[in-house]
C-alpha cells in the first residue's frame, strides 16, 4: 500500500510538471546552481508543512511523538 501511495504521488506530480512545465524532469535544461535552488525551495517547503502539521497536533492537544 505505501509503495503504490508514492507510485501515484509521483505520477501526479509528473502530471503536474508537464502541465507546469511542458517537459519532464529529465528533459529540464537546469544547471547544477538550479537544480540545488530547486530542491533547496523544496526543503523549506516541506519543512513549513511539517511545522504546520507539528503545530495543528499540538493544537489539538497531541503533542508529536517524541523518540
Amino acid at each position: 500500500m505505501i509503495i503504490t501511495n508514492i507510485k501515484s504521488i509521483i505520477d501526479r506530480q509528473q502530471e503536474k510538471g508537464l502541465k507546469k512545465y511542458g517537459k519532464t524532469v529529465d528533459q529540464a535544461d537546469l544547471s547544477i546552481e538550479e537544480w540545488i535552488e530547486h530542491t533547496q525551495e523544496e526543503i523549506v517547503d516541506t519543512l513549513i508543512y511539517l511545522e504546520c502539521i507539528k503545530q495543528k497536533m499540538i493544537d489539538k492537544g497531541q503533542p508529536p511523538v517524541s523518540l
